[in-house]
C-alpha cells in the first residue's frame, strides 16, 4: 500500500523500480541517496501507518537496518584525490566511522545500525560522473541479521 512511504519524514523509504527486480517494482525499500532513517525519535512513523504488520517494531540500539560498507572505488579517501573532508563520519550519530592512520574510512559494523546518514551525506557519486555506477563510496548493505551479515 505504501502508506510507510508517504509516513516518512526524512524521505528515506522509496519505490523499487526495474532495477531492483520486475517482481519488486513499487515495493517500499530504502533510498538513502534522497534521506536517512533517524528513527523517529523512538516512534517510527513507517511502522505505525502500516496496516498490515509487515514492518514490525525494532530496538535501534539492538537491531540493524543494515550496515555501512565502504566502496573503495568510490570513496574519495581511497582515491586519487583524497581530498574528502568526510561528511559520513560528521553524520554517524552512532560513532561507526572513523578516518584510519592511513587517511581512510573505517566502519565499526557492531555500532553501525544501518541508518544511512552516511550514504545519504556522501560526495562521492553525488554529482554524477562517466562510469554512472550509481554508488557511493559508502553504501548500505541490508542486514541479514546474526552471521549473514
Amino acid at each position: 500500500c505504501n502508506r510507510c512511504v508517504g509516513a516518512c519524514p526524512t524521505r528515506a523509504i522509496g519505490y523499487a523500480t526495474a532495477e531492483d527486480g520486475v517482481l519488486n517494482v513499487r515495493q517500499p525499500v530504502m533510498r538513502f541517496r534522497i534521506g536517512w532513517c533517524d528513527m523517529c525519535g523512538g516512534d517510527p512513523r513507517c511502522i505505525a501507518a502500516c496496516p498490515t504488520g509487515a514492518l514490525a517494531p525494532f530496538d535501534p540500539e539492538a537491531d540493524k537496518i543494515g550496515v555501512a560498507v565502504v566502496d573503495e572505488g568510490e570513496c574519495e579517501l581511497f582515491g586519487v584525490s583524497g581530498h574528502c573532508s568526510a561528511p559520513c563520519v560528521d553524520a554517524c550519530e552512532w560513532g561507526a566511522l572513523r578516518i584510519d592512520e592511513q587517511g581512510r574510512l573505517v566502519v565499526d559494523e557492531e555500532r553501525c545500525n544501518g541508518c544511512g546518514a552516511c550514504e545519504n551525506v556522501c560526495v562521492a557519486g553525488s554529482y554524477g560522473g562517466y562510469a554512472a555506477s550509481g554508488k557511493r563510496g559508502v553504501n548500505i548493505k541490508p542486514w541479514k541479521g546474526g552471521d549473514g551479515r
